[in-house]
């Protein structure tokens, strides 16, 4: 903004060596990529209808995006593959099954493996669950399957926090 007149000019000095590498008549924003993670003086010329010039000098940080610390990461930890269940009981190892064997209801236990996971849903055969919470890492999540679901299937479990998803999945035969 210019009190006394009207902008004609926008120069960007990228990498503070007096040189303004990109300039623009109208557009006051702009966009520059680093390769190298670091702190870097970006100098922002502007220069007015009047002969007016002003520069304003920041420092920016380039690194690891905070994206990179919000990742989901959940693992379901019962029921295990190559064990059998009975009334949500584990009886036994079942050796060079891949999948677990279910004889009636289980509890679906999700173990949460990073912190900002704030949505759980377990999605069954015969309907799905969600659980919201502000859990911390190592919690574990319940999620009761009663349903009279028999056969094959894969019990499916979705997380969700921030913009980031994670999916699990386990085969099962459930025999009622």
């Amino acid at each position: 903004y210019d009190e006394d007149g009207k902008i004609l000019m926008y120069e960007w000095d990228w990498n503070n060596d007096g040189i303004f590498d990109e300039s623009s008549r109208w557009n006051p924003i702009a966009t520059h990529v680093w390769d190298i993670p670091g702190e870097y003086e970006v100098t922002l010329r502007v220069t007015d209808n009047k002969g007016g010039v002003d520069t304003e000098t920041e420092t920016v940080k380039v690194g690891e995006t905070e994206e990179s610390n919000y990742s989901v990461d959940i693992e379901i930890v019962k029921p295990k593959i190559g064990y059998l269940y009975v009334m949500d009981k584990e009886i036994c190892p079942l050796p060079g099954y891949d999948f677990a064997v279910i004889i009636h209801e289980i509890t679906i236990q999700v173990k949460v493996k990073s912190e900002n996971v704030n949505k759980i849903t377990c999605i069954f055969p015969d309907g799905e669950q969600t659980k919201e919470g502000d859990w911390s890492t190592d919690s574990i999540i319940s999620f009761e399957w009663r349903g009279s679901y028999r056969g094959t299937c894969t019990i499916k479990v979705e997380a969700y926090g921030g913009d980031s998803q994670d999916e699990e999945g386990i085969p099962v035969v459930k025999i009622r």
